[in-house]
C-alpha cells in the first residue's frame, strides 16, 4: 500500500524535506506501476444490449396484443441483462481495488 510519510513540506530541516520528497516520488512511481499493469481479458468493456429509447419506442396499442407484451418482456429482460453485466463489472472493480490495497474492503 502507498504510504505518504508524516513529514510536512514546511519543515525547516533539509534532510527531512529530501526524505519526504523521495518517499513521495517512490509512492508516485508505485501508483503509476499499479495503474500501468497490463489489462486482463476480464477487463473487457461491457457491451450494453439496450439502446436509448428502445423500450419507449415499442408500439403499444389500446388493447395489448400478445406480441406487444412479449416484445416488452424481451426488452425488459435485455435491460436486466445489462444491469447484471454492470453489477458484475462493479464488483470486479471493487475486488481489484481492494486486492491492490487502493481501497478498504469494509468501513
Amino acid at each position: 500500500m502507498i504510504q505518504i510519510p508524516p513529514v510536512s513540506i514546511g519543515t525547516e530541516n533539509i534532510f527531512q524535506q529530501t526524505w519526504f520528497f523521495e518517499q513521495l516520488r517512490r509512492a508516485v512511481i508505485e501508483l503509476q506501476t499499479n495503474l500501468d499493469r497490463q489489462a486482463s481479458p476480464a477487463q473487457a468493456a461491457v457491451t450494453l444490449g439496450n439502446t436509448d429509447n428502445e423500450i419507449g419506442g415499442l408500439t403499444i396499442g389500446a388493447a395489448y396484443s400478445q406480441a406487444q407484451i412479449q416484445a416488452l418482456r424481451d426488452k425488459c429482460e435485455e435491460l436486466a441483462d445489462d444491469v447484471r453485466n454492470l453489477s458484475t463489472l462493479v464488483h470486479a472493480l471493487r475486488t481489484a481495488l481492494i486486492n491492490a490495497n487502493i481501497i478498504k474492503g469494509s468501513a
